[in-house]
């Protein structure tokens, strides 16, 4: 139970000001519905769907059967059936989407970047198949657009003209590992020993893929796909220990 009530605490604290919010942005139905109050509160549906990807366990049905409604049932008395459950697992995709940037730390002038595969389903659940050959500089500007400093990234993400773009339009400095065919420019000696350790964000895309989860083949739908996501990033933010560097 200690485990959870820092981060319940957290989500409760946070939907308190989140809900009414975003109740009063909701627009409305001129038909009548009957909306009965759920059993369990947004925040603790969220803090179960986030404490599953920071557990042990490889499936949700178990980590919900054994661990929700057998261990923590004094934790959650109202605890529901697991098919009610997973039908609820949609409803809190904007809520974690807003949580998530709730999280997020302070930008220290030095970050890094890279790209990774995610699979969404197995290939006998597969409804859309997308190119997996996307420009790794196509994001680039919207990820970094509210970073400030340097950005260090490998030789799939140079280009000149959009390091400029950065530079001039939000004072951050793409620094990108050149290709062997192309001429190797002055950098500072400091600059040299960051992009020397890029490979941080390979032990940090690591960590959450296969601590924190964000990746496994059992989704049934895009909304659940896109819960599990954010999950996994919130738990990653929680995380007490991270990779890190001395900037000393």
């Amino acid at each position: 139970m200690t485990s959870l009530e820092p981060l319940f605490c957290s989500i409760d604290d946070f939907c308190q000001v989140f809900e009414p919010q975003w109740q009063q942005q909701l627009l409305v139905s001129k038909q009548r519905q009957r909306r009965r109050p759920r059993s369990l509160s947004l925040s603790e549906i969220m803090t179960i769907l986030i404490t599953f990807d920071q557990s042990h366990y490889r499936h949700f049905k178990y980590f919900y059967l054994i661990n929700v409604r057998h261990h923590w049932r004094r934790a959650f008395p109202r605890a529901v059936s697991y098919q009610r459950f997973v039908e609820w697992m949609p409803s809190t995709l904007v809520p974690l989407c807003i949580y998530l940037r709730h999280c997020y730390g302070q930008c220290t002038g030095i970050s890094f970047i890279d790209a990774t595969s995610i699979k969404v389903c197995h290939n006998r659940c597969i409804v859309k198949v997308t190119p997996g050959n996307t420009d790794d500089r196509k994001p680039v500007v919207e990820l970094l657009k509210e970073l400030s400093g340097k950005v260090f990234a490998d030789k799939g993400y140079v280009s000149q003209a959009l390091a400029q773009y950065l530079q001039e339009e939000y004072d951050v400095r793409l620094l990108a590992k050149p290709r062997r065919n192309m001429k190797n420019h002055l950098m500072l000696w400091r600059d040299k020993v960051f992009a020397r350790k890029r490979a941080l964000i390979e032990t940090v895309i690591d960590q959450l893929k296969n601590i924190s989860q964000i990746e496994h083949s059992r989704h049934r739908s895009p909304a659940n796909f896109c819960v599990n996501l954010l999950c996994g990033l919130i738990a990653y933010c929680h995380q007490p220990k991270k990779p890190s560097l001395q900037l000393d």
